[in-house]
């Protein structure tokens, strides 16, 4: 469980493999994978110490403010009776990551931080999608009921594949002292993750193509850059490369957003 949090990373994670007897030396199993001396998978610190502590939970306020953005969204859902042109995919989309995120962290030790801000997370989106649906007839209603019934089966078969299956196909781990169902089902959170700043990149280049950055609000880019900012930090400080890999280069998107606001924030629309 995410509560278990370790004394150290590595120790931590060879507990989740093969326990050993009280009094007895533990066994020194070589594990393929990635090498040791790697900083992105060995860590900088422990992920129980104050620092990890404190920047995981900067991240979960950060990135709890993201999450609930779309309450403006909903509030004019209310106003008008009807989604209009309104997208749920956002919300399916964020739900889907949401809940791979609670599962990997469920079976990653010291991972507290990232259970809860996804479980959050997760019932937020949830709640999102169940206003829309209230707010929606005909063909939006059943439209979003496909997509989420769609998404919920698409979740079960990854978490049915990666719990059940992979354990008993003798596959190995991808990071030394991990076991093969942490590194996999992060592999998958983490591509899906990145896939996810479609949406940022459309947005930029929507930018440069008007040269206008209304449809790019200041507080919602700080609020992005913040929040993979400090995954990032928390990623790379606990040696966790399937949180670390999305937010370094969401990092990069959000300074190039950035970037993008200070050049183009005093033109016009055109």
């Amino acid at each position: 469980t995410p509560q278990q949090l370790g004394s150290g990373k590595r120790a931590t994670r060879r507990g989740r493999s093969s326990p050993t007897h009280l009094g007895s030396a533990p066994d020194i199993v070589s594990t393929p994978g990635l090498t040791m001396g790697n900083p992105l998978t060995d860590g900088l610190g422990d992920d129980s110490d104050a620092f990890a502590t404190t920047i995981g939970y900067v991240a979960v306020v950060l990135t709890l403010a993201l999450f609930l953005a779309p309450v403006q969204t909903c509030l004019q859902v209310r106003r008008d009776g009807d989604i209009r042109d309104y997208s749920e995919v956002s919300f399916i989309t964020s739900l889907f990551n949401c809940l791979l995120w609670v599962v990997y962290s469920s079976i990653t030790p010291g991972r507290i931080q990232s259970f809860i801000i996804n479980a959050v997370g997760g019932l937020l989106q949830g709640g999102y999608i169940v206003w829309f649906l209230t707010y929606s007839t005909g063909e939006a209603h059943r439209r979003i009921w496909q997509r989420t019934v769609g998404m919920v089966i698409t979740f079960a078969i990854i978490i049915c594949l990666d719990l059940l299956l992979i354990p008993h196909l003798g596959i190995s781990s991808i990071i030394a002292d991990d076991t093969a169902e942490t590194d996999y089902l992060g592999v998958f959170c983490s591509v899906l993750n990145v896939g996810m700043y479609a949406a940022p990149l459309s947005v930029m280049a929507l930018v440069v193509k008007t040269r206008s950055v209304e449809f790019m609000p200041l507080f919602l880019t700080l609020g992005v850059a913040g929040c993979t900012v400090s995954w990032a930090i928390y990623g790379i400080y606990v040696g966790d490369i399937w949180i670390g890999i999305p937010n370094y280069l969401g990092t990069v998107v959000a300074m190039f957003q950035l970037g993008l606001y200070g050049f183009y924030m005093n033109g016009r629309e055109q």
